[in-house]
């Protein structure tokens, strides 16, 4: 498969963090803080990736970049990564990974607090069955950084 043909990475993105949502916060999790959940992780995944690629690009470069991203052409933009940054969805995929392992280990660390915290403070949180996404949403940082 060409570079020009793979599928559309947040469409994945997508589809995986609704799976870990439903995973660890379950199927009644509110639409819009899945929304917003994606909506911040795939802003924080293009910050990342646009951070490695921008290295590896001159000044001349990242300016006709930004052109192409302006007048929204997309098959000039991936013309342009493919000659420029031929690496470009291995960056990607791994800059997908290491973010969904942070979201991940923010819902894991969420549920083992929920499980090891005295029922009467988890009470006053959350209803007793249901952890929310609203702290993940707080601790997506660049660079994998989260706060605690």
């Amino acid at each position: 498969m060409g570079a020009a043909t793979q599928p559309r990475g947040d469409d994945r993105l997508t589809e995986q963090l609704t799976t870990l949502a439903v995973r660890y916060l379950g199927d009644d999790c509110p639409s819009d803080e899945l929304d917003r959940l994606v909506q911040l992780c795939s802003s924080e995944l293009q910050a990342r990736i646009g951070e490695t690629l921008s290295a590896g690009l001159t000044a001349d470069q990242i300016r006709e970049f930004g052109r192409l991203a302006e007048a929204d052409d997309e098959a000039a933009g991936l013309a342009f990564l493919n000659r420029n940054l031929p690496r470009f969805y291995e960056v990607v995929a791994v800059h997908q990974r290491r973010l969904l392992r942070d979201v991940r280990r923010r819902f894991v660390l969420m549920a083992a607090a929920r499980i090891h915290a005295p029922r009467e403070a988890a009470a006053e949180d959350a209803p007793a069955d249901r952890l929310s996404a609203a702290p993940v949403l707080d601790t997506v940082r660049v660079d994998g950084e989260t706060a605690t």
